[in-house]
């Protein structure tokens, strides 16, 4: 329905019929207000999407009558034209955009095809704690391409009371944008958490205390002398090839015992410490070229510091540690520490197999 210069008082007048009309503004060109039947109207614009006849009609909603003024919706009309002009499409721009998803969609999206079925399980529930009880509630009704790089700083500064946690929102939003770019769901560049810098992460230790070492020590005997007994799931199908209650039963070599009691009097790392040198001085593990020295405490009192060596030296020979000597296989070089299950072979580390 072609009219006259839409006003306040022009919508006024216009009552819905038994079908959808619209009423042409005579000013702009494609300006409108499109009237369906139950009565509710709108702001439009209609415009071709290219040059020539054959190009699709398109029709853009700019708002609902009642929400800004005639004034304004013809201004918006304008400059919705002028970008038409210069070759944008803005109603398919807003189509495209609300096939994005949201943040919580992307979320739901990742964990399912990325991190459940190629990540460990614990690694998975680690992600899913992240974006459950973390990123979700901050970001998570925001679509996935307009997220930006404020919103993540901000939530990365609400946690700076947990520098560790914080950090991983930074590493699981990057992990999830990498899979979304690969993915086509955002555009190629797409990192809100890039650049912004990470928390400084104190390292976590704790020693044993005095009830501890005292408990630790009688599990080491109980498991050199009658073995120490299984915790098992009975319930589990597997369970019915176990061996019997009385042999359930894990017994360690005495040689094993003597490594684990060295680790505790020496505070050396379990990678294979070695003795060097027939005055039974005793080096830890290799240090890793560019890390400093680092101080530990050991279960005797005291500390040793990490020399700036090839080797990390552990204290020199002690009532204690001359008592582990004797668990040495006799007539072999001063290399490997403690003896291995079979005669040919010594315990090459102190890891667990």
């Amino acid at each position: 329905m072609t009219g006259q210069r839409i006003t306040k008082r022009t919508l006024d007048t216009l009552k819905a019929n038994s079908t959808e009309f619209t009423f042409w503004d005579s000013a702009v060109s494609g300006f409108g207000v499109r009237v369906r039947s139950t009565g509710a109207m709108s702001y439009v614009v209609v415009y071709r999407a290219g040059s020539g006849r054959g190009a699709p009609v398109r029709r853009y909603t700019i708002a609902t009558v009642g929400k800004i003024t005639p004034e304004r919706a013809r201004s918006r009309a304008k400059a919705i034209l002028g970008s038409v002009a210069h070759g944008n499409d803005p109603a398919g721009q807003k189509s495209t955009e609300r096939g994005v998803p949201t943040v919580a969609e992307l979320a739901d999206k990742f964990m399912a095809e990325h991190i459940d079925p190629k990540r460990k399980s614990s690694t998975a529930g680690f992600y899913r704690d992240i974006l459950e009880r973390l990123l979700k509630p901050a970001v998570g009704t925001t679509k996935a391409d307009k997220l930006t790089r404020l919103q993540v700083g901000k939530l990365h500064c609400s946690l700076s009371g947990t520098p560790f946690q914080a950090n991983r929102v930074l590493a699981v939003v990057g992990s999830m944008y990498a899979f979304a770019v690969r993915a086509g769901i955002v555009a190629d560049g797409t990192k809100p958490a890039a650049g912004i810098e990470k928390f400084r992460e104190s390292r976590r230790e704790r020693f044993l205390n005095g009830d501890e070492l005292e408990r630790l020590g009688a599990a080491i005997e109980e498991a050199e002398t009658s073995g120490i007994s299984w915790t098992v799931d009975t319930s589990r199908p597997i369970s019915k090839h176990l061996p019997k209650l009385a042999n359930r039963r894990t017994k360690i070599s005495l040689s094993a015992g003597a490594a684990i009691r060295l680790l505790l009097f020496t505070g050396c790392r379990h990678d294979g410490p070695k003795w060097v040198g027939k005055d039974r001085s005793l080096c830890g593990s290799r240090r890793q070229s560019g890390k400093s020295p680092r101080r530990s405490e050991t279960p005797m009192g005291g500390y040793h510091q990490a020399r700036r060596s090839k080797w990390n030296t552990a204290p020199r020979s002690t009532p204690h540690i001359c008592k582990l000597w004797r668990w040495r296989r006799p007539g072999t070089a001063y290399h490997w520490t403690f003896v291995g299950p079979l005669p040919s072979i010594d315990h090459r580390t102190l890891c667990a197999p």
